[in-house]
C-alpha cells in the first residue's frame, strides 16, 4: 500500500529546500464551523478523532503535552541519545497525523527516518527549524486561529 505520508518525507528530505514550493498549509487555513488553525487541516482532523468536540479535547491534550516532548527531544539531542529521538519524533509524527498536521508530520517523519540512520548532519540541519513551526502550531491551537 502507498502511504502518502512516507512519500511526503521522503521529498522533503531529498528535495533540496530552495527547490521546493514556497507555500505550505498555514498559508491557506480551511474553515469548519467557524474554527481555523493556521497549520491543520481541521476537517481531517476531525475526521481522524470522530468528533468536533473529541478533536478539541485532544487539541489541547496534544498542546500540553507537545512542549514537554519539545524538551525531551531537545535533551535527547543534545545528548546524543538517537534512540530517544527517534522514539520522541515518531510520538509527535503520529499526534500530527491524527489532528491534520500533515507538514509537520512529514517533517517528523523525515527526523526520525534520519535518526534511525544515524544521520545526525540531517538532524541537525532540520531539527531547529522543525521545532520552531511546532512551537508556532502550539501558538495557532492555543489562540485557535485569532
Amino acid at each position: 500500500p502507498i502511504e502518502p505520508a512516507k512519500i511526503v518525507a521522503m521529498l522533503f528530505k531529498w528535495i533540496p529546500q530552495e527547490k521546493r514550493e514556497k507555500r505550505s498549509a498555514d498559508e491557506a487555513p480551511k474553515m469548519v464551523n467557524g474554527l481555523f488553525i493556521p497549520g491543520l487541516d481541521i476537517q481531517k482532523g476531525i475526521a481522524l478523532t470522530g468528533s468536533e468536540d473529541a478533536y478539541l479535547k485532544i487539541l489541547e491534550l496534544f498542546r500540553t503535552d507537545t512542549e514537554k516532548k519539545i524538551a525531551l527531544l531537545q535533551e535527547a539531542l543534545d545528548n546524543e541519545d538517537l534512540k530517544n529521538y527517534t522514539i520522541y519524533v515518531h510520538g509527535l509524527k503520529s499526534s500530527l497525523a491524527t489532528i491534520g498536521g500533515t507538514e509537520l508530520s512529514a517533517m517528523a517523519q523525515s527526523l526520525e527516518t534520519a535518526a534511525k540512520e544515524n544521520s545526525r548532519m540531517f538532524i541537525e540541519e532540520h531539527h531547529e527549524r522543525y521545532i520552531v513551526k511546532l512551537r508556532k502550531l502550539l501558538e495557532n491551537i492555543a489562540h485557535r486561529g485569532n
